[in-house]
């Protein structure tokens, strides 16, 4: 009778414990489940570090949850790609987003490593095409063809490949380089119109003598009397005519009108 106490009652604990076991086992499933399920919720979200923290957690519950580590896997690998992408390391962004793309885990990842991979050889290209120009531009900068200069600039701001936030810190520096065009462009300008000024006026001195001697006005002619009477020479002797020969021979050997007075009357 004994004996069968004893069977029976490690029939009853064995029961129990795997009843306990099947309990404990079931409630872990649904939290890695759960885990899971909100990490993919995250995902769709853009919430990729809230992600990363449910997959994490869905592991530690079930370490043999191959789910959990490719939907983690997956995410990794698509932040990665997009940190190296923030650095402009293209050749490491592909790399992830291709890698990404392979673990194939989560649906909406997919369709953003696909895109993000694709990206990055339009990426490529625009930075060769964006580059050479931006370099020409600069050398006809230091070479003071601004006009030049800019209509290069301009081919690559009017590009929308430039408006990828790629090229926010290259774009920042192409407009940076057309206003220095621009201001260098009005400053020559304005030089050139000076200049221009100046040569006007010098022609109109070299040209006013003549003029003068050859047409004097009334006050001009008052003026040359004052000169040749502190000269010396009684101008109220003069004429009109013959104060405008005498400007005229001052004219002519380039001296004033006193002195040509003084020297010569």
């Amino acid at each position: 009778m004994k004996k069968w106490f004893l069977i029976i009652g490690s029939i009853i604990i064995i029961v129990l414990l795997g009843s306990g076991m099947i309990t404990l086992h079931g409630h872990g499933q649904r939290s890695y489940n759960a885990c899971v399920r909100l990490g993919q919720n995250d995902v769709i979200d853009g919430n990729y570090h809230d992600a990363l923290n449910y997959f994490q957690g869905a592991i530690k519950v079930d370490p043999t949850g191959s789910h959990a580590k490719n939907d983690l896997d997956q995410i990794q690998s698509y932040v990665s790609g997009n940190h190296y992408l923030s650095q402009h390391k293209l050749s490491q962004a592909a790399k992830n987003y291709h890698r990404a793309v392979k673990i194939n885990a989560i649906a909406a990842l997919n369709r953003r490593s696909k895109l993000a991979y694709q990206n990055i050889e339009s990426l490529r290209n625009n930075t060769n095409k964006f580059t050479t120009l931006y370099d020409q531009a600069l050398e006809l900068n230091h070479r003071g063809d601004f006009k030049r200069s800019t209509q290069h600039l301009d081919r690559i701001i009017s590009d929308p490949g430039v408006d990828d936030k790629y090229f926010k810190g290259f774009r920042s520096k192409v407009e940076k380089l057309i206003k220095s065009n621009n201001r260098k462009q009005r400053s020559s300008l304005i030089s050139s119109n000076v200049t221009a000024n100046h040569n006007k006026n010098n022609q109109f001195k070299l040209k006013s003598p003549k003029v003068i001697a050859d047409h004097p006005s009334k006050v001009t002619i008052t003026k040359a009397r004052r000169d040749i009477q502190r000269a010396g020479v009684d101008a109220h002797q003069m004429n009109n005519q013959d104060v405008a020969n005498l400007i005229r021979q001052a004219n002519k050997h380039h001296i004033s009108i006193y002195r040509y007075a003084k020297d010569n009357y």
